[in-house]
């Protein structure tokens, strides 16, 4: 599945780009703008099944544990993808007001 999102001056950031990297940077101005484009993204994207790099990310001992004792569907979570995002989104604007604030987090 692709996705594409807008993220300014008529640009469109797109999974299927060649150089993604380049085209997620048009229109990126600040930190500010990065993050808009983090919580853009992070929202509009429908997520079932949520898995990450470290499964206490996801909570993956429980899940597996459930899926061992039957329960097939142990690993659909579109909530905790919903928690996760927010909760990282907290940490971003915590490190914003800390860093307007003059202090390093």
């Amino acid at each position: 599945m692709a996705w594409t999102i807008a993220v300014g001056l008529g640009q469109a950031a797109s999974s299927r780009s060649s150089r993604p990297r380049e085209t997620l940077a048009v229109g990126l101005r600040s930190s500010q703008d990065t993050f808009r484009l983090f919580r853009a993204l992070t929202r509009s994207l429908p997520c079932d099944y949520f898995l990450g790099a470290h499964g206490s990310y996801f909570d993956m001992e429980t899940k597996y544990t459930r899926l061992k004792e039957g329960v097939l569907t142990s690993f659909i979570d579109p909530d905790g993808y919903k928690k996760y995002v927010a909760q990282k989104e907290r940490v971003v604007r915590a490190n914003l007001a800390k860093q307007k604030a003059g202090a390093v987090p």
